[in-house]
């Protein structure tokens, strides 16, 4: 009984925030993932910079951040398990399916960043009479 217990409390927290996987694509430049809250972008900016971008119901409608347009690095992208990832060479970016959660890695597969599962909330907001989202 505290077996089945102890699996209801984790698991709840997990359901009720996670942003669930569905499907992904992998264009020239990115790698795409579906899930239930929106689109994660996985974009190599360079051997030693890749953006991770999400998409929940508004697409930029001018980057003020990334203004030149660089010429994609080569990158590969793998699957094994429940983890995707894309890689350049030099970093990695994983991302898990099972519970959403990215990491990053270097070329030796030492992680030196990495995301708590259900930790990514975005709440609706403005700036400047725009209409964002803000992370809680």
């Amino acid at each position: 009984m505290k077996l089945k217990f102890l699996f209801f409390i984790t698991l709840v927290p997990a359901l009720a925030f996670a942003q669930i996987y569905q499907k992904h694509s992998v264009n020239k430049d990115r790698l795409s993932i579906q899930l239930s809250d929106g689109v994660m972008n996985i974009i190599p900016l360079s051997n030693k910079a890749i953006r991770v971008q999400w998409e929940k119901g508004l697409k930029e409608e001018r980057q003020f951040v990334l203004i030149n347009k660089l010429p994609v690095p080569a990158f590969k992208i793998s699957e094994a398990g429940t983890k995707l990832k894309l890689s350049t060479g030099v970093i990695t970016v994983s991302f898990d399916k099972a519970t959403g959660a990215i990491d990053y890695s270097d070329n030796t597969g030492k992680i030196f960043l990495s995301e708590k599962a259900g930790s990514r909330k975005l709440k609706p907001d403005t700036v400047g009479g725009q209409n964002c989202f803000v992370g809680e």
